[in-house]
C-alpha cells in the first residue's frame, strides 16, 4: 500500500449532531457486554451486524473483511458516539489464513459503492475476521488503522467465526500518540417492534462472551507476535502489543469431572441391581393397571355382581382411550406449530431478501432521479438558447429594437402603395396607347 492511497485524511470531518438511538423512541436498543463504561459508545444496526456475521463465516480458511458505514456523531450533551448503519464487503483484497490487506483496487471499488449512499453516510471504520485466532489487532491490522482510519471516532471490529467471539476497538488518546483500545461491549438497535429478538440475540452474544476466559491458555499456545496490547506512537512505530482472547479451559475440566461422576453413579446402580435379590417387577403400565384392579377389588361391594366391576373397567378403558386421543391431538398440534414456526422463519428470510432488493432499488431510483435532473437542466439551457436566438433575429429586422414597430409597418405600407401605383400607371398607359392605335386604324 502506497502513500497515495492514504484514506485517513478524507475522514477528518466534523461529527454531526444527532440523537442517540437509545434516546430515540423509534428504536429498541440492547447492550452486549458493558458498553456503558466506554468513552465512545458504538451503536450497530441489527441487520448490519447479522450481515457481517454471515459474511465472515462464509469462508473460514482465510480472513475476510470490509468497511463500516454510518456516522461520527455528538449527542445533545456533546458526547461522542459512533453509529454503524451498514457495511460493505471488500473485493480485490489480499488475504491468507492469518492476514488481510486492502489493495488499491479494493479502495477504488469501495469508494464507487459508497458514492451511491445518501449524503452524510461515511466510512466509520472497518471489520475483518480471525478464524480460530481469537480477538486482537496484529501489526498489519494496526497499520491499516493508522493509514486509513485515523479519525478519532473510527472503530475496528474483529470477529472469530470459529470460536463465536467478537470485539470492537476504538482510538484513545495517549502521551505517545493514539492507542487502539478494546471496548467493553456495544449496542444493537433496531425497530421497537423487534425488542424480543434483540434481547434474545444479546443474551446469546453475552453467553458466548462469558464462555471465553481471556488469557486462560498457556503462554506457549499463543503466537509470539500477538501478545500484549497494540499501540501506535506519534512517529508511526507500531508496538507489537495486542489484546488476545483465547478459549476457556475451565469448562472442559468441569465437564470431564461431571462425566466421571455420572459413570461412577451408573456403575453403583448396576452393581446394586445385580446384587439385590430378584423380585417380581412390572413395567409402569402394568403397575398402573394392577393398581386400578386392586382399587376395584378393595372398593367393590362384596354383594355386588361381576358386571358392575366389568362396567367400571370399561369406563376406565374409555377414559384411557380419551387420554390417548388427547395426547395424539397434542402431538399433531405441536407438529403444526413447528411447521408454522418454520414458515414464519422462511417468511422472515424472504422479508430480509426483499429489504436488500428494496435498498438496491432505492439506490437505482436515486441514480435515475439524478439523470432526470440533468436532462431537465439541459432542456432548460436549450430553451434559453432558443429564446436568445429569437431576440437576435428580432433585433436584426428592427422588431423589438430601437426602431419603433409603427415606423416599420408604415415603411412597408408606403413601399407597397408606390409599387401598386407604378403598376397601375403602366397598365393605364398601355391601354391608352392601344386605344389611339385602334382609332387611327379605324
Amino acid at each position: 500500500m502506497s502513500d497515495e492511497m492514504s484514506f485517513g485524511e478524507m475522514q477528518q470531518t466534523t461529527p454531526e449532531r444527532q440523537r442517540r438511538p437509545d434516546q430515540d423512541p423509534r428504536w429498541s436498543v440492547v447492550a452486549v457486554g458493558s458498553p456503558q463504561d466506554d468513552p465512545v459508545p458504538i451503536f450497530v444496526h441489527f441487520e448490519t451486524w447479522r450481515g457481517i456475521e454471515r459474511s465472515v463465516a462464509e469462508d473460514t480458511s482465510i480472513e475476510l473483511g470490509g468497511v463500516l458505514l454510518g456516522g461520527h456523531c455528538l449527542d445533545e450533551q456533546d458526547q461522542p458516539f459512533v453509529e454503524v448503519r451498514d457495511a460493505l464487503e471488500a473485493r480485490h483484497y489480499e488475504a491468507t489464513k492469518g492476514s488481510f490487506k486492502f489493495t488499491h483496487d479494493t479502495w477504488q471499488d469501495l469508494l464507487q459503492r459508497t458514492a451511491a449512499y445518501p449524503t452524510g453516510t461515511k466510512m466509520v471504520g472497518w471489520y475483518h475476521s480471525h478464524p480460530g485466532w481469537g480477538i486482537f489487532l496484529s501489526e498489519m491490522d494496526l497499520f491499516i488503522c493508522q493509514s486509513f482510519f485515523t479519525h478519532p471516532l473510527d472503530v475496528a471490529l474483529v470477529v472469530d467465526p470459529c470460536q463465536d467471539h467478537r470485539g470492537w476497538f476504538y482510538w484513545q488518546a495517549a502521551e505517545a500518540g493514539q492507542t487502539k483500545q478494546r471496548s467493553r461491549g456495544f449496542f444493537l438497535y433496531d425497530s421497537r417492534h423487534r425488542r424480543r429478538l434483540l434481547e434474545q440475540t444479546a443474551d446469546q452474544l453475552n453467553a458466548a462472551e462469558h464462555s471465553m476466559n481471556r488469557g486462560s491458555l498457556p503462554q506457549r499456545s499463543r503466537p509470539a507476535a500477538l501478545l500484549g496490547e497494540g499501540t501506535v506512537d506519534g512517529s508511526g512505530v507500531v508496538s507489537p502489543q495486542v489484546i488476545v482472547s483465547q478459549a476457556d479451559a475451565t469448562w472442559p475440566i468441569v465437564f470431564l469431572g461431571m462425566l466421571v461422576a455420572l459413570q461412577t453413579v451408573l456403575i453403583f446402580v448396576v452393581a446394586w441391581t445385580l446384587m439385590r435379590p430378584p423380585t417380581a417387577t412390572s413395567t409402569g403400565a402394568e403397575a398402573v393397571y394392577q393398581g386400578v384392579i386392586k382399587s376395584l377389588i378393595e372398593t367393590s361391594d362384596p354383594a355386588g355382581t361381576p358386571p358392575v366391576s366389568q362396567q367400571r373397567l370399561e369406563t376406565l378403558l374409555r377414559d384411557q382411550q380419551a387420554v390417548q386421543t388427547l395426547r395424539t391431538q397434542n402431538q399433531l398440534l405441536t407438529a403444526a406449530g413447528d411447521a408454522t414456526l418454520r414458515e414464519v422463519r422462511d417468511l422472515a428470510d424472504q422479508l430480509e431478501k426483499s429489504g436488500t432488493e428494496l435498498q438496491r432499488a432505492r439506490a437505482l431510483n436515486r441514480d435515475l432521479e439524478a439523470r432526470v435532473q440533468s436532462l431537465e437542466w439541459a432542456q432548460a439551457q436549450a430553451e434559453s438558447a432558443t429564446q436568445d436566438n429569437a431576440a437576435e433575429v428580432s433585433a436584426m429586422w428592427g422588431w423589438g429594437g430601437g426602431w419603433p414597430d409603427w415606423a416599420s409597418y408604415g415603411l412597408i405600407g408606403g413601399l407597397g402603395a408606390a409599387l401598386g401605383a407604378a403598376v397601375a400607371g403602366w397598365w393605364f398607359t398601355n391601354r391608352a396607347a392601344s386605344s389611339v392605335v385602334d382609332d387611327e386604324k379605324g
